[in-house]
């Protein structure tokens, strides 16, 4: 609901529009609504809003005033590293240089930072929507969105620098994926089609990966229709995992959940006796 609301003001008059928002639980159990307010559809020049609350299960929750924490846009969910660090993946997109951008937070969100970005080349460039994942050998791993699929980038110093973008091995169309390391260790990816192949927003999978992303063995399809796209997602603390994603969104505009575990992943089928996919959540 709190999504769908800033969503709204994107369809209210004036020239501020406020779009993209997002929801975290932080590891403290405060819950943020992020979203982005720019001068028409300019990232350059939009900035990433917050406000959160500590009280997220109540229903009078208590909200802090918003405030801005940096520039761009960010799409995808915030990453927590091993040394505690917070990091943003916030971008400006296609209209400047080193648009994907790791923006920290070293005291729980009370203060942000750029700590580093990375450069897309500009024949490449697309809405960035880069995640971030923290190798076991300590690397900083980003995965981009380009517009020939997904662009990868290793930081060898905790995202202060980092080489130009450059195509992954990871075939995929131009639109957003979800990557998350889960609490077992395992990689957790969602995008459309198979590892190698490339395909249209169209049959949105799951997949796992016990190699820190060298492999990726398992697989569970999610929906096989076309018009899917824009994954995301959380690991329960009992290790339940929900994504959504959205289908037929100038049409049918449904939002649906899928609800797994990595038992169901493993085995490409549900065997849990928890799987539910494809749930309609939200529609008109």
């Amino acid at each position: 609901a709190l999504q769908r609301a800033v969503a709204r003001r994107d369809d209210d008059d004036g020239p501020v529009r406020a779009f993209d928002p997002n929801i975290w639980l932080d590891p403290t159990g405060r819950l943020w609504l992020f979203w982005t307010q720019a001068v028409g559809h300019d990232a350059a020049v939009g900035g990433v809003w917050a406000m959160t609350t500590d009280t997220p299960d109540g229903e009078d929750a208590v909200w802090s005033a918003p405030r801005r924490l940096t520039d761009g846009v960010m799409m995808c969910k915030p990453t927590v590293l091993a040394d505690g660090a917070w990091v943003l993946p916030a971008s400006t997109w296609r209209e400047t240089d080193n648009s994907a951008r790791l923006v920290v937070s070293r005291d729980k969100g009370n203060s942000w930072e750029v700590r580093g970005a990375c450069n897309v080349p500009k024949e490449a460039r697309a809405f960035d929507e880069h995640m971030i994942v923290e190798r076991q050998d300590g690397r900083l791993w980003l995965l981009a969105r380009t517009n020939y699929g997904i662009g990868e980038s290793f930081s060898e110093d905790q995202g202060k620098t980092w080489p130009e973008l450059t195509p992954s091995p990871i075939a995929h169309t131009s639109a957003r994926f979800f990557i998350r390391r889960l609490q077992s260790g395992a990689l957790l990816l969602v995008k459309h089609g198979p590892i190698a192949e490339k395909t249209g927003r169209s049959h949105l999978t799951a997949f796992l990966s016990e190699d820190d992303g060298a492999t990726w063995p398992h697989s569970l399809l999610l929906d096989e229709r076309e018009g899917v796209s824009y994954p995301d997602g959380i690991q329960a603390p009992d290790g339940t995992l929900y994504i959504i994603h959205d289908f037929d969104r100038a049409g049918a505009r449904q939002i649906l959940m899928s609800v797994f575990t990595e038992e169901d992943l493993r085995a490409g089928k549900a065997v849990s006796g928890k799987a539910r996919l494809r749930v309609v959540v939200d529609a008109p």
